[in-house]
């Protein structure tokens, strides 16, 4: 199945790589007189758009990686055309398992076509959970101050330093300790092997 919307967005592409916010996209889209049949309020059709968008986008970065040796950056924040960035091998550019995994959504027609009112709306209370649990990841991480890449040894060697520096009997705060051991468990989840 073709979709309508890819040599739109090439042309808007090509006018300017960006970086684009995906919502600036398909107002674009939309003022040329594309994605006019559907009613931006109604979540089946706020579905369709953004399926429709992101499915001519994922083309088009294969397109233009096979074609032009150039790559199509798209992510949440921002979709940008990358044009004087050298980049030898498409493996290297592809990105995360997530973004593979994104793209593999995306260019598979089922999932537009099976979506109904419940699956969409399962499927966000899905993002906002993963969202959620982003977030606390981020403070947890802050609070012990440890990035994203560290290793459970770390996280629990920082965590017996806070516990000690911060138990209510050696002085500390209580609510300092809750939240302390509330970061462990989110750090838990995520590091423990």
């Amino acid at each position: 199945m073709a979709n309508y919307l890819i040599e739109p967005l090439m042309a808007l592409l090509d006018i300017n790589p960006g970086p684009h916010r995906l919502y600036d996209l398909i107002d674009q889209l939309r003022e040329q007189g594309y994605l006019s049949e559907y009613e931006m309020s109604d979540v089946e059709h706020l579905f369709a758009v953004n399926f429709l968008v992101n499915n001519a986008l994922y083309h088009l970065q294969n397109t233009y990686w096979e074609e032009y040796r150039r790559y199509l950056s798209i992510s949440s924040l921002a979709v940008e055309l990358q044009i004087n960035q050298p980049i030898a091998e498409k493996d290297l550019i592809k990105g995360s398992e997530t973004d593979a995994a994104l793209s593999d959504y995306y260019l598979n027609w089922s999932h537009l076509e099976q979506a109904n009112k419940a699956s969409i709306e399962s499927l966000l209370d899905s993002f906002w959970q993963a969202f959620v649990s982003d977030d606390e990841l981020s403070v947890a991480l802050s609070r012990f101050n440890l990035s994203a890449d560290c290793s459970y040894a770390e996280v629990k060697r920082r965590y017996r330093e806070l516990a000690m520096q911060h138990h209510p009997d050696r002085g500390g705060s209580q609510e300092t300790f809750q939240q302390i051991n509330q970061s462990m468990s989110v750090l838990q989840r995520r590091f423990a092997p």
